[in-house]
């Protein structure tokens, strides 16, 4: 409904601008919102705690949900401003940008985040999508301190060597993507695919 994209809105303009201190573009400030022209065209994944009353509040964990079909709405999914993904749109199954996720602070904890992940394996299953992608925003700018992968996930930075910065920044020349460890992320992989199977 509105009332929920706006509610997702809320939290979205809460994590990203308030705390994380990311520049809102002009209007947003004003409504408090974060919002662009994908959310009237994609799916909205929410996680809501109901003890919080009814209002925007109440909303405590969001995803954008992107099908193919939606991006061809508006002409392209949000991460082709930037990046070159013509590579993964020509993927010939469905495909699944994600993106806007944020979670409230006092709600950090793996509940929220299981069931955001259910909610999105019951969407991938539901229309069958064959890939998954999407851009995420990553604090400070030292590559050396983003390098290492985040704890208890699958990070496989080697599948997006391939992907071109739009903007034509260059790649830190002594840091290669596929110099991860291949044998732990698969073991790890393999491990993660296990526990839910």
């Amino acid at each position: 409904s509105a009332a929920d994209i706006d509610a997702a809105q809320a939290l979205r303009y809460r994590i990203f601008y308030e705390i994380m201190g990311a520049r809102p573009l002009p209007g947003m400030d004003i409504l408090r919102r974060d919002f662009d022209g994908y959310d009237r065209i994609c799916d909205h994944l929410l996680v809501l705690d109901h003890s919080r009353g009814s209002g925007a509040d109440r909303v405590v964990g969001t995803y954008r949900l992107i099908r193919r079909e939606a991006a061809s709405r508006v002409g392209a999914f949000y991460s082709a401003a930037e990046y070159d993904i013509s590579r993964l749109v020509a993927y010939p199954g469905e495909i699944l940008e994600l993106g806007r996720s944020c979670v409230d602070a006092l709600y950090r904890a793996r509940p929220v985040m299981q069931l955001l992940w259910s909610g999105i394996a019951a969407y991938v299953f539901h229309y069958d999508i064959a890939l998954m992608f999407g851009c995420a925003s990553l604090p400070g700018t030292d590559p050396n301190a983003l390098a290492a992968p985040p704890q208890g996930g699958d990070f496989r930075k080697d599948r997006h060597r391939d992907l071109l910065r739009r903007d034509g920044a260059e790649v830190e020349s002594g840091r290669r993507l596929d110099a991860v460890d291949r044998g732990r992320v698969n073991a790890l992989g393999h491990k993660l695919f296990a526990q839910r199977h």
